[in-house]
């Protein structure tokens, strides 16, 4: 039997961590992923694509001029991949994709650029409730008066839509 030197990502999830992002890849096959990001947005570029020696269409391809990686947390070949992100900027976008190995070799197996945006804090005013409620995460409570009513409490919360 022969290993496959291929891998795809059959599932995906994103969770808020510990003062960051968890994100959890489950693959096709056990390799060891890493995660290449960059807050630059990818430079677009054309290929020239030849059949039977004759210019044809052209593709396109997309590069990072800087970037970073990030190996998963697991050691060695996995099919569960792990990478736990801190928090960034607020606004600010990055983008991302995975590469891997099997068995030591890099795999010709890439994933499409992902796009992840922080956006800024919500703030409401108890009991108001957005409709229907996001994946919010409480930063800070503070209390204020109204001048005739009691105190009041409001939260000032995070948006979670990466």
């Amino acid at each position: 039997m022969v290993a496959s030197s291929h891998w795809a990502i059959m599932e995906i999830n994103y969770t808020p961590a510990d003062g960051g992002l968890a994100i959890i890849i489950v693959t096709s096959t056990a390799c060891h992923l890493t995660m290449r990001w960059t807050n630059i947005e990818p430079k677009e570029h054309d290929k020239p694509s030849y059949r039977r020696g004759f210019p044809f269409h052209s593709e396109k391809y997309y590069c990072f001029d800087t970037y970073k990686d990030n190996e998963q947390e697991e050691a060695g070949d996995t099919l569960v991949h792990t990478f736990l992100k801190p928090k960034w900027l607020i606004r600010e976008t990055r983008w991302s994709y995975f590469w891997g190995t099997i068995d030591g070799k890099i795999s010709p197996s890439t994933t499409a650029i992902f796009k992840h945006y922080r956006p800024p804090p919500i703030l409401y005013f108890e009991p108001y409730t957005p409709t229907p409620m996001p994946s919010l995460t409480v930063l800070s409570y503070e209390t204020y008066t109204i001048t005739g009513l009691p105190p009041l409490e409001r939260k000032i919360m995070e948006l979670y839509s990466w």
